[in-house]
């Protein structure tokens, strides 16, 4: 059978996240059909995991152009739909007949979520994306072995923390985050979660009691999988984990500083989004602070306890 839907994702963690409610609805409306997704060194290894994705190809920006133009020719003639998320000329070289718009700058909906899902409308019939937030939602798939590693920890109920980011202006200090674990982890678990780059960061945190320090020992397939089964709360910075959170629709405390919420904040149920909101400064879109990080900084350890504990009190009451 010809694959029939070629999906080309974000190149980074992060922006994929935001991408999997118009999966979802995209595998709602061609149920039968094939989807091959075009994936970046950093995403092969979970979009290969999706259930919703049959096949993932590779594609490196750093090949030269022999090796690109070989890559469209392989892709060439096979799919009657694309759907490109990253705005390149793919779909015209090869030739695809259904495919997104190439202009872009009417989207309504400000947060990119949402962009994503008005990208895909004009490919999927009016009666179906008017279901857009009621189908099906896919899943990455972890063997059994996979899922059983992780029943000795006994995370059942945990608060999830995620507080670094590869941007330093967008993770939150250390000597805050220690208040508010030394305060939550005399009620719940806490786990902190990241990538091996993170691990360090939490290793003094990690020796307060009720505390575990996983930073560095998953895949993001592995969290997906912890959030989904044993998470009672995230508590996160802008990262792709808290997207990932979202989609889940678990309980979120989202921390941000110069990125902006109204285009990358949570869109769970439960959540709330802390923020220091009398600063010109922010959102700044930034590599580098100017103002010693003051965005960061002015969250309180205080108003981040208040938030974990209103929102599980509500939780527990339902």
């Amino acid at each position: 059978m010809a694959k029939d839907i070629l999906i080309n994702f974000p190149t980074n963690i992060g922006d994929v996240m935001f991408t999997l409610p118009a999966l979802d609805l995209i595998k709602y409306s061609y149920p039968e059909s094939n989807i091959v997704a075009i994936a970046s060194p950093q995403t092969e290894a979970l979009l290969s995991r999706h259930n919703f994705i049959d096949e993932a190809v590779l594609y490196r920006k750093d090949w030269r152009f022999g090796k690109k133009m070989s890559f469209c020719t392989n892709l060439s003639g096979r799919f009657r739909v694309m759907v490109d998320f990253k705005h390149t000329l793919l779909p015209l070289i090869l030739r695809i007949p259904k495919r997104t718009v190439l202009i872009r700058f009417r989207f309504k909906s400000p947060h990119i979520k949402d962009k994503n899902l008005e990208l895909i409308s004009g490919l999927i019939p009016r009666q179906d994306f008017a279901k857009k937030d009621k189908v099906e939602k896919g899943r990455f798939i972890l063997s059994s072995r996979e899922k059983e590693k992780w029943e000795k920890y006994e995370l059942r109920n945990s608060i999830f923390i995620t507080t670094v980011s590869k941007s330093l202006i967008k993770t939150y200090p250390k000597e805050n985050l220690k208040i508010v674990v030394e305060r939550l982890s005399k009620k719940y678990r806490v786990v902190f979660i990241g990538s091996r780059e993170n691990r360090q960061y939490y290793e003094d945190l990690g020796r307060i009691d009720n505390t575990i320090n996983l930073a560095g020992l998953t895949n993001l397939y592995d969290i997906y999988y912890l959030l989904k089964e044993y998470s009672a709360l995230l508590l996160s910075v802008d990262t792709g984990i808290l997207h990932l959170g979202s989609y889940l629709n678990i309980a979120i405390v989202a921390l941000f500083g110069p990125t902006d919420f109204i285009e990358y904040g949570p869109w769970s149920d439960n959540h709330e989004i802390l923020y220091k909101a009398d600063l010109v400064c922010r959102p700044c879109l930034k590599a580098r602070c100017g103002n010693n990080l003051e965005c960061m900084k002015n969250i309180t350890p205080g108003s981040i306890i208040e938030a974990v504990t209103n929102i599980l009190g509500k939780i527990v009451k339902k």
